[in-house]
């Protein structure tokens, strides 16, 4: 006669599992913990690497100026954005988002504006700024 693994009582031929019912609700309790914790903190490494993607990618005031002085309304919501970010707001926080995603819009709008401003000297800014939207794009996917 076979014995639960978990507590020793013994165990019906019959039965398939390794522990008697009531070690069988323990460890079925105790695997899910497990699966659901490790879900968590995926969650939580994936959202912690997309802020600080975000934020690795923050522009510098010379940057900002650049674009506040190309004069097209792009400075005023990215700054938003990453006054948001600095205060604590996650990523997928809806204020965050909704910014993000207008300013995104609009460069998407104006690009072709955004490139005519480009001088020889500005062309590192500008390159700069354009990774910066393709990282908004795909953190908001």
């Amino acid at each position: 006669m076979r014995q639960c693994v978990g507590c020793g009582t013994a165990l019906a031929p019959e039965r398939r599992s390794p522990h008697c019912e009531r070690c069988r609700v323990d460890y079925q309790r105790q695997r899910n913990r497990g699966k659901v914790s490790a879900y968590r903190n995926r969650l939580r490494e994936a959202l912690a690497s997309q802020a600080n993607a975000t934020e690795s990618r923050a522009p510098n005031e010379e940057e900002f100026a650049w674009l506040g002085a190309i004069n097209l309304g792009l400075e005023e919501p990215i700054r938003r954005v990453h006054e948001l970010l600095k205060a604590g707001k996650g990523v997928s926080d809806p204020e965050v988002v909704q910014l993000a995603r207008g300013a995104l819009q609009q460069y998407d709008s104006l690009r072709n504006e955004f490139d005519t401003e480009v001088t020889a000297e500005s062309e590192a800014i500008a390159a700069s700024w354009r990774g910066y939207f393709e990282s908004i794009r795909k953190v908001l996917g």
